[in-house]
């Protein structure tokens, strides 16, 4: 089990948007290491708001546990995962883009996604919760646990990559799409 050494800061904002210029208009919530979250109103815990925090708590602890050294594609498909978001929905629309060619290799996802153009900004966060429930399915949540360490013990994600899952990373991808293309009919 892991715990951060840090406190987790959370700032429950009063306003319907973010504070911080810096936070994407799209985002209900924001993490510059401080968690930001606007309430938007509400005036008692509810589940959408639970799941915003689950998120951006993931986001907190994996920063901590990698020392900032993790893919944000590994990342945000965590903090999805954990906040409860369903990977066969998204695995609906990630097939699509597989059969199409038009996936986004996860290599080119390593960096963050407000530098993506914004037409692939939903694909891109479909991907990571697809390929995170990926690594769960084929190789058990032991799996990420033993990523993020490798992470966190400084290897760049091409060499923990294989020592966590006996895979490279483009073994890794080709595994995530073939499994993929044949998870549903063809159209």
């Amino acid at each position: 089990h892991f715990r951060p050494d840090d406190p987790i800061t959370v700032v429950l904002e009063m306003g319907n948007t973010f504070q911080d210029p810096r936070a994407p208009e799209w985002a209900a919530g924001f993490n510059d290491g401080t968690i930001h979250v606007p309430l938007r109103g509400m005036e008692r815990l509810s589940v959408p708001l639970v799941a915003v925090l689950r998120h951006e708590l993931a986001h907190s602890f994996i920063r901590a546990r990698t020392s900032g050294n993790c893919p944000t594609w590994l990342q945000e498909g965590i903090a999805q995962w954990l906040e409860g978001g369903d990977p066969r929905r998204e695995d609906a629309v990630v097939v699509v883009a597989a059969r199409q060619h038009r996936l986004l290799p996860l290599l080119t996802m390593e960096g963050p996604f407000q530098s993506l153009p914004p037409d692939q900004l939903s694909l891109a966060y479909a991907e990571s919760l697809s390929a995170v429930a990926h690594i769960v399915r084929t190789r058990g949540e032991a799996a990420i646990v033993r990523l993020l360490a490798g992470l966190g013990d400084r290897l760049p994600a091409e060499e923990a990559l294989p020592v966590a899952l006996a895979l490279s990373y483009p073994e890794f991808q080709k595994s995530w799409e073939d499994a993929l293309k044949g998870s549903a009919p063809r159209p």
